[in-house]
């Protein structure tokens, strides 16, 4: 290879005795096909559409059949740039693990936390202290902050008032009678990301906690009864990180329980907060070396993608799909913003967005009220729909909401009672009403009787059916009678008339009185149907 020629030909200096040339002029390395540069970014797509096929399943494939330099950073950042593949493929890895800090103090900080609903409907309040482990709890009633709060008040009144107190931010931690009760008893409150619920340290009580109340429930055992055992058995027994009890721990002279008291000296408490720190050190180590713990790059200023934690089905996106901007950055979680509303989201929680460029508008098809990925339908109980958009907001108190795009067409049910007892605006039944408004009903299901016709003409052909069945097929498609009304006039006016076929049966004098009237004859015995279920009314 000559010094003066391009980089881009001196990379096959390493292959060339695999390089080969067929008789139509292909080059080959061995028996893959050695693509140009303009059908390589072709290739990746064609491998990637339809499955939406992850990074290494493209690459896979593509190497099955083709030879390029640079194939995984260009498979990598076209994955990347996929809408569908952000949204429907969770992340691969999780965030390094970082620990709590090991307290100087006993009963200095605190973590709390509910546990339940039980089979009662009670819930366990659970205060634990983070420097010896020392776990208190009691029953309540609810979640409610004047339940929770006289509970964690009986407990700070036991052992006293901590520094600070670190909790989720379901209720009632999120209250302002929580933030009142603090400030009275000069108690930072912490939390922790939302909807992380690995982040409190108090987690790790609640699994003996419910493997406790679990037995107690199948035993038909006092739950009272069993909490008070459960705390002073896991008050006595040595804790595997600080190798000492917590009740010894935070007491020094331990409790005097079913077994003998043993008394710990200040030296022992030291040498346990040493040992719990290197403990929690050496267990940061061991887990941060997996290759599956890669801390997420982002800085104030990307945009990113939230977990949607408002999965309804296996359908709905992994993550939203509208973008927030980071803020702020702290150990372990993230500051958002996206369309004035401020989010606190885990590392783990969040996507980084290549390349995404914010509008300072709403999306353009919510703007023309066409519907989005967070539509759904609600189905009633006459078949017909009601359409509306999820908040795209799931903060407590400060959920933004967006233009709804609702039908205009009344229900069914409303329209037939309006066909029996008259409607509000004329005071009498639709055959009495002014001609005008007759008129303007007819204008507004215009458009949905033409489009029926178009899709039944196309369904049936130029077949003189249309005429005959037309009524049978909409009734039992729950469309409303006057829909009935004009898709048989706009039949007949394209030549499809009933004299023609020779097959409709003759109306009668009441229903052809009733087609004078704006309804089809099928609206009859659905009133006469109604009727009798309302006891002849």
């Amino acid at each position: 290879m000559p010094k003066s020629a391009r980089e881009e030909l001196k990379r096959f200096t390493k292959i060339l005795p695999e390089i080969t040339v067929t008789g139509n002029g292909i080059l080959l390395k061995g028996e893959r096909i050695i693509l140009p540069q303009s059908l390589q970014a072709e290739s990746i797509k064609l491998a990637h559409q339809g499955s939406h096929t992850g990074q290494t399943g493209i690459v896979r494939r593509l190497r099955y059949h083709f030879f390029f330099h640079g194939m995984e950073g260009m498979v990598q950042d076209f994955v990347r740039q996929c809408e569908s593949c952000q949204l429907f493929t969770d992340k691969k890895t999780q965030e390094p693990i970082i620990p709590h800090k090991v307290p100087g103090k006993c009963w200095s900080e605190v973590a709390v936390d509910l546990f339940g609903p039980m089979p009662n409907a009670k819930h366990v309040v659970v205060v634990q202290d983070m420097a010896s482990r020392f776990p208190a709890a009691k029953i309540v009633a609810s979640t409610k902050a004047d339940k929770v709060i006289p509970a964690i008040e009986d407990i700070y009144d036991t052992y006293g008032n901590p520094d600070s107190q670190l909790s989720d931010n379901g209720p009632p931690f999120n209250s302002k009678a929580m933030e009142q009760f603090a400030s009275k008893r000069d108690i930072c409150l912490k939390k922790t990301p939302p909807l992380h619920p690995s982040s409190n340290p108090v987690e790790t009580f609640m699994k003996p906690l419910g493997k406790a109340m679990k037995a107690a429930h199948n035993g038909n055992e006092s739950k009272h009864t069993t909490l008070a055992q459960l705390l002073s058995n896991y008050r006595d027994t040595p804790h595997p990180a600080t190798g000492l009890p917590p009740a010894a721990m935070l007491f020094r002279d331990a409790s005097d329980s079913v077994f003998p008291r043993v008394t710990v000296s200040e030296h022992q408490v030291e040498a346990a907060r040493k040992r719990d720190w290197e403990t929690k050190a050496e267990r940061q180590l061991e887990v941060n070396n997996s290759k599956y713990k890669k801390r997420t790059d982002v800085k104030i200023g990307d945009w990113v993608l939230i977990r949607n934690f408002t999965k309804r089905s296996k359908f709905d996106p992994l993550f939203q799909p509208e973008p927030c901007m980071v803020t702020e950055i702290m150990d372990g979680w993230v500051a958002l913003e996206r369309a004035g509303t401020r989010y606190r989201r885990h590392r783990d929680d969040i996507k980084a967005v290549p390349d995404y460029q914010p509008i300072s508008h709403p999306p353009s098809n919510m703007q023309t009220g066409q519907q989005t990925q967070w539509e759904f339908t609600l189905n009633d109980d006459d078949d017909e729909y009601t359409s509306c958009y999820i908040p795209l907001q799931h903060e407590a108190g400060t959920t933004q909401q967006y233009e709804a795009a609702l039908p205009t067409i009344p229900r069914r049910s409303a329209r037939l009672q309006q066909h029996q007892e008259g409607s509000p605006a004329s005071g009498g039944p639709l055959g009495q009403q002014e001609e005008g408004s007759a008129q303007v009903l007819e204008q507004q299901e215009e458009t949905s009787a033409q489009a029926t016709y178009q899709r039944m003409q196309h369904q049936e052909g130029p077949s003189m059916r249309v005429a005959t069945g037309l009524g049978d097929t909409l009734h039992g498609n729950a469309l409303h009678d006057s829909t009935l009304q004009g898709s048989q006039q706009q039949a007949h006016q394209h030549g499809a008339t009933v004299q023609n076929a020779g097959t409709a049966p003759a109306l009668s004098a009441p229903q052809q009185g009733l087609q004078r009237r704006g309804r089809h004859p099928k609206a009859h015995r659905t009133q006469q149907f109604l009727r009798n279920l309302r006891g002849g009314r």
